[in-house]
């Protein structure tokens, strides 16, 4: 046993190796823990539909036709079936962000054997092995690289998250930006500012709450790593996120809904389905789901939301202090772990000050770069929602980094010895780096 634990720790393992230890454990824990379900058809057919109708400069464009079919599959039949294009019965779509659509077209476009749910899936998983490939090969030390592996990359719950085909997952690529970046020793190349880019730009056009990650990446290049290339990587970066268009969020109805995390005097509950019965009671108006109701009408959506928004601004008068209990028990969950829906208060209670307390000592030992990017990973929904698992998918691999930087100072390593045969010698020894 000695033997074999010497072995896998041995500094010598080239960068084949490590890749092939990743993809074998990543894709063990993938066959046993993938998951199995599915967003409702009335969110998910729209991208689907849209990718299969894609046209270019004809906008996001969806077969009501689309909805109704696949509403009538069976669940199995679902992962299976591709939908068509058509030229007739289409209608423009604009209730969500557009990012999501591109890449079901892209999953389409390189997997046309296999239904487009489980085109999503499976690109989602390798997308999530080639990000964390991004990170492994430049941690230094094999005990690093191994808990890595275990902790993050097959870990049961991130790969069952990762596994889910929605748009929650692509939250991950600019927090893999800011993760790569930090620990990548050296000076910013033109290769990896537009790598750096591409990640941050599609991270927001799929999932804007991952504009704070951005942020933060830009403003750490500028500070700790500026050269021509970060200037022009910012410049860009800040050009591309006013030119990527945006849905109309309802801010106040997410933000109504989060008041049901916790114990509340209005008992309500964290799901939809209390705002929708606020807007019910006050409106009298019954939301219509289905495509084509009026809840995809932008007049009924900016009622849903203002009606929401007095809800909330009322429940902030009265109950100022809830309202800061909710915002920091949901910054210290998103350092313990996350908000998981059933846990009783308490435990959730107890899981928030431990992650404030991991915060803080994260913050007293200098390793103030993973705690800033864990906020940053939350801050566009924290102060008012909690940071449920499908939410903290990017902030999860800061934890993870930020949980092996406390037990050794996580730094920026050379090239694995098989890359360069002259670095043989040197077996992992990096200088660290700045974070």
């Amino acid at each position: 046993m000695s033997r074999l634990g010497g072995y896998l720790l041995r500094k010598e393992h080239g960068w084949r190796w490590w890749l092939s230890v990743l993809f074998c454990t990543g894709l063990l824990s993938t066959a046993l823990f993938h998951n199995r379900g599915m967003q409702a058809p009335i969110w998910t057919v729209p991208y689907l539909s849209g990718a299969a109708n894609y046209s270019l400069g004809a906008g996001w464009r969806v077969s009501p036709k689309d909805v109704d079919l696949f509403k009538r599959l069976p669940t199995k039949e679902r992962w299976s079936h591709r939908f068509s294009k058509t030229e007739r019965g289409l209608v423009q779509y604009g209730a969500h962000d557009v990012g999501f659509v591109y890449v079901c077209l892209v999953a389409r476009t390189i997997f046309p054997f296999l239904g487009d749910l489980r085109a999503i899936q499976v690109l989602n998983w390798m997308v999530h092995l080639a990000c964390c490939a991004g990170i492994l090969l430049l941690l230094d030390r094999s005990h690093h690289r191994w808990l890595f592996i275990v902790l993050y990359a097959a870990n049961p719950v991130i790969v069952y998250l990762a596994t889910f085909p929605y748009y929650y997952f692509w939250q991950i690529l600019p927090s893999f930006a800011l993760a790569w970046l930090v620990l990548r020793p050296g000076r910013v190349t033109w290769g990896a500012g537009i790598i750096a880019l591409f990640l941050m730009a599609a991270g927001v056009a799929i999932r804007p709450s991952t504009l704070p990650v951005v942020l933060l990446t830009v403003a750490y290049l500028l500070l700790h790593k500026r050269n021509a290339v970060t200037l022009a990587c910012a410049v860009a970066t800040v050009v591309v996120i006013l030119l990527i268009p945006k849905a109309n969020k309802m801010f106040f109805f997410t933000a109504y809904v989060g008041l049901g995390a916790y114990p509340n005097p209005e008992n309500l509950s964290l799901s939809d389905e209390s705002g929708y019965a606020r807007y019910k009671q006050t409106r009298g108006t019954e939301l219509e789901f289905d495509f084509g109701g009026n809840y995809y009408d932008s007049a009924t959506r900016r009622d849903l939301n203002g009606v929401l928004k007095h809800a909330f601004l009322d429940f902030a008068r009265e109950h100022p202090v809830l309202l800061l209990r909710n915002a920091f028990l949901n910054t210290g969950l998103a350092f313990g772990g996350g908000y998981f829906v059933g846990l009783p208060y308490l435990a959730l209670a107890v899981c928030a000050v431990a992650g404030w307390g991991f915060a803080i000592l994260l913050w007293i030992y200098g390793r103030k770069v993973w705690v800033l990017a864990t906020l940053s990973s939350v801050a566009g929904f924290v102060a008012y929602y909690p940071p449920v698992p499908v939410y903290m998918l990017g902030g999860y691999v800061f934890v993870v980094l930020a949980l092996l930087s406390v037990g050794g100072r996580l730094r920026s390593c050379r090239p694995l010895p098989s890359m360069h045969p002259a670095s043989v010698a040197y077996e992992g020894a990096g200088k660290p780096s700045d974070e």
